[in-house]
């Protein structure tokens, strides 16, 4: 169901002037606006105005998906829906919206979307909850998070209950964007192989952890830096190699990177008398290999 009002309302100030320009490919236009000192971003939102900037300085376009993915918006605040349907189907994207979590829960279990764009405080049945019963199901389809809730405490508990990644709001739409696409791109599987760190194993092409003979539910996120971890034990993995393998060249910043690893060790490590995953202290992470005794 499309949310009412999407061609008229506007983003407050989330999608004006330089970012748009920006946003649909007009570099020239978005350069010309910023050096005039007219951003065209709401001053209440200058991570927006961050967000644009730093597309122009790396040259960064967004693409519209060259097949169409299918995306199920769920999100009870009319504004904010339509202007993200309004965007996306802009982009090429097929939308569909719910605006309470038990008519968004009945339509994701149809299973006929590409990944589920989830606000967490919904009315008739919350976010995390419905993200919990979709698991449950059996649903893989990725899930980003839209959450007002910035304690990390609050995005860990969402990853642990199934969601893929997470935006905090006020919503930037060229970060939602790339968000939708990282997960998109790494919705595909992943070569198959077998790695393994002292009693650390994980297929990756069937996406099962184990350890210690007990099986570990992964997000997807979590998913590619395991692997990327096992793949480069025991050497240290940067901060910025993370980054790219779960967003690209568009990263979001070094707190949604630790957000990821902190949910991941949680799984890996909590449970076990020994830690793997090391922090590496300005640089990144690595996994520590035990020496064999010969």
């Amino acid at each position: 169901m499309r949310p009412p009002g999407a061609a008229t309302r506007a983003a407050q100030g989330l999608r004006l002037n330089a970012g748009s320009a920006a946003l649909n490919g007009n570099l020239t236009s978005a350069k010309g606006s910023l050096t005039r000192g007219q951003s065209g971003l709401h001053p209440a939102c200058p991570r927006a105005a961050r967000a644009c900037r730093a597309l122009l300085r790396f040259n960064v376009v967004l693409m519209p998906p060259t097949q169409t993915a299918r995306l199920l918006l769920i999100e009870d605040q009319r504004d904010i829906a339509a202007n993200i349907w309004d965007y996306f189907e802009r982009r090429g994207y097929a939308m569909d919206h719910a605006r309470d979590g038990r008519r968004g829960l009945e339509l994701a279990l149809e299973g006929r979307f590409d990944l589920i764009i989830l606000d967490l405080g919904l009315p008739r049945l919350d976010g995390m909850e419905l993200c919990r019963r979709l698991r449950a199901a059996g649903h893989e389809m990725p899930v980003l998070m839209l959450t007002a809730r910035d304690a990390l405490e609050d995005k860990l508990r969402g990853l642990r209950d199934g969601a893929d990644d997470y935006v905090v709001k006020p919503v930037v739409l060229c970060e939602l964007e790339a968000r939708v696409r990282a997960l998109l791109r790494r919705g595909l599987p992943l070569p198959g192989g077998r790695l393994q760190a002292d009693d650390l194993e994980f297929d990756s092409g069937s996406f099962v952890v184990h350890r210690g003979g007990r099986q570990l539910a992964l997000t997807r996120m979590q998913t590619l830096l395991l692997e990327r971890l096992l793949l480069r034990a025991p050497n240290v993995v940067t901060h910025e190699e993370l980054g790219r393998v779960l967003w690209g060249d568009g990263q979001p910043g070094a707190g949604s990177l630790h957000t990821h690893m902190h949910a991941l060790r949680i799984t890996i490590d909590r449970p076990f008398e020994r830690s793997l995953i090391r922090t590496v202290r300005g640089l990144g992470y690595r996994i520590d290999v035990p020496r064999r005794e010969t």
